[in-house]
């Protein structure tokens, strides 16, 4: 039987309009993960997805609901982006977690202490409302630990629903200052390509890695949204989990964008 993931890259590809030969790519299989890509073209009301079932599963989100959470600190006045947050000297697994810091490098760091402290300022059941206003996730954040539901627990977000908050950030069309939009897409810009701003994640559930890249690409002046999430056994060697996140989108992106 035919490798469903080539045929859905092959298919892709055709559909571009882009010929590549005999070949078939399976980035899937080459980082040996499965998961989807998926991306929208808000212009052309375009979505290309690998596979659209998994476009609309839910898991954790991981450190991609930074994004929000950064959202409500700057918004609801939690914090600002001049204060430093005090490392309290508990030495953790990321030695760049272990030093004081600002919002905007905590985000890029994905200092998890440092929002689990804005989470608990905020106050968990604050997010509730918020979330059911802008249709982000199931609603299950009583589950967590220290408050933090989006890396533990069963709180979960789709794909398509990650693209959703992205194209209103964008927009500028969430229920947050224009300022702190604005902040938080300063936070996502790429340092090595300004055409990028994105968020990653990992975390793991099931028994399973869950790695997410998501974000958008600004290509011919109009935004290319992506949502990328792969998963691997817990029991299997890791590899380049990590970078496969990032390797994935760009193949996609590329064959997206130059149909």
């Amino acid at each position: 039987m035919r490798d469903p993931l080539k045929f859905l890259l092959v298919f892709f590809i055709v559909c571009l309009g882009r010929f590549v030969g005999a070949a078939e790519i399976d980035l899937f299989k080459e980082c040996e993960v499965s998961g989807s890509v998926t991306l929208f073209d808000e212009e052309l009301n375009k979505w290309v997805e690998t596979d659209s079932r998994d476009a609309k599963i839910r898991s954790l989100p991981a450190s991609t609901f930074k994004i929000l959470n950064a959202l409500i600190a700057l918004d609801r006045n939690i914090t600002t982006q001049n204060e430093t947050f005090e490392w309290d000297r508990v030495k953790r697994e990321v030695e760049a977690w272990n030093a004081d810091t600002n919002l905007e490098t905590a985000f890029r760091n994905s200092t998890v202490w440092v929002f689990e402290l804005l989470a608990k300022r905020f106050g968990t059941s604050e997010y509730l409302p918020i979330l059911k206003q802008i249709k982000y996730g199931n609603n299950e954040i009583t589950k967590g630990l220290r408050g933090n539901f989006w890396v533990y627990g069963k709180f979960g977000v789709s794909p398509r629903e990650q693209i959703d908050l992205l194209s209103a950030l964008y927009k500028n069309k969430l229920p947050f200052s224009r300022s702190s939009m604005e902040a938080v897409k300063t936070f996502m810009k790429d340092r090595n390509d300004s055409n990028v701003f994105g968020k990653t994640g990992w975390t793991s559930e099931g028994g399973r890695h869950v790695g997410w890249w998501v974000g958008w690409q600004i290509r011919k002046k109009k935004p290319i949204f992506f949502a990328t999430r792969i998963w691997k056994s817990k029991t299997a060697p890791l590899g380049d989990f990590a970078a496969c996140r990032k390797t994935i989108t760009t193949t996609y992106l590329n064959l997206f964008s130059n149909r």
